[in-house]
């Protein structure tokens, strides 16, 4: 008998005590509630410039989301926002949640914010993953920014060999190859 009373008198003191802990938690969880409805109703209402504002504060609320600076980085880069958009993903990417889809966008941040050698370096990475058109064709305009022909040719045969059904790559094979070579 007095064994079940010390087992309720702890059960009550877990309730209790859980209780207090929940009573802590809820104002923010409330305020975090809030802010994701204010995220999503700035999509809504079309502005990316405020919907990444609000995602990147609320990453910083809660640091062990790390995949929010991705979701921020990517409403920034829809704003047009490149400079924010390369923050948030580079802070994704500081905490080694930044998705193959993430890292491409960072790539494109990369290349519309006028840093295509950074763009090349990720781009690089990724390609020793997976090779892939996607990859190509983003080095393919990095190399052309850089003036860098013989390299983006490269690019262009790879994406030929990956994709031997589009006549737009091999057409741009053969301008790049009558530009670098406009004796044959």
């Amino acid at each position: 008998m007095r064994q079940k009373w010390h087992i309720s008198v702890i059960g009550r003191l877990l309730l209790i005590f859980g209780g207090i802990i929940l009573l802590d938690i809820t104002p923010v969880q409330k305020a975090l509630k809030l802010q994701f409805h204010q995220v999503k109703k700035a999509m809504e209402a079309g502005s990316s410039s405020e919907a990444a504002h609000l995602t990147a504060e609320i990453a910083r609320q809660i640091p062990w989301r790390s995949d929010l600076w991705e979701q921020a980085g990517d409403y920034a880069w829809q704003a047009g926002d490149y400079p924010s958009a390369i923050a948030h993903l580079e802070q994704a990417s500081l905490a080694h949640n930044l998705s193959r889809e993430g890292r491409l966008l960072l790539a494109d941040a990369y290349i519309q914010n006028g840093k295509p050698y950074k763009a090349e370096l990720l781009l690089g990475e990724l390609l020793e993953e997976d090779p892939s058109s996607d990859i190509y064709i983003r080095l393919f305009q990095v190399h052309r920014l850089q003036k860098d022909y013989s390299a983006a040719l490269r690019d262009m045969l790879a994406l030929t060999e990956i994709m031997p059904d589009n006549a737009t790559h091999f057409y741009l094979c053969g301008l790049l190859q009558m530009f670098l070579q406009p004796e044959h």
